[in-house]
């Protein structure tokens, strides 16, 4: 990766950052979960991941998980462009949405 598309990159994820540290908990990179036995249990494949400003940890990002069970805050990250990163690679991970990393670094960029 060239100098500059790094530096694009972390300008992208700092607006990003920011947005996220003013919405109050608002989720955010909300995509579709399948099932999967003993890890998701969702039985019409309805189940969603999603990084939003934690509510259970003051000062962190969550990396958020929504199944037939409920709603949880499943890990959580710093406040910061590296917390941010991880967390978004946690999202990026478990989704079954959208499986290109350039599409889903699009669907980032176009947050901010």
């Amino acid at each position: 990766m060239s100098f500059n598309s790094y530096l694009k990159e972390k300008i992208d994820l700092k607006n990003f950052l920011e947005k996220i540290i003013k919405s109050e908990g608002t989720p955010f990179l909300i995509h579709n979960v399948n099932h999967d036995d003993g890890l998701v249990e969702s039985a019409n494949n309805d189940a969603k991941t999603w990084l939003a400003l934690s509510k259970e940890q003051d000062g962190k990002i969550a990396w958020c998980m929504q199944d037939d069970d409920g709603d949880y805050e499943l890990e959580f990250f710093d406040i910061n462009i590296e917390g941010l990163d991880e967390c978004i690679s946690k999202v990026y991970e478990r989704q079954d949405e959208q499986k290109d990393p350039e599409k889903f670094k699009q669907t980032i960029i176009r947050i901010k």
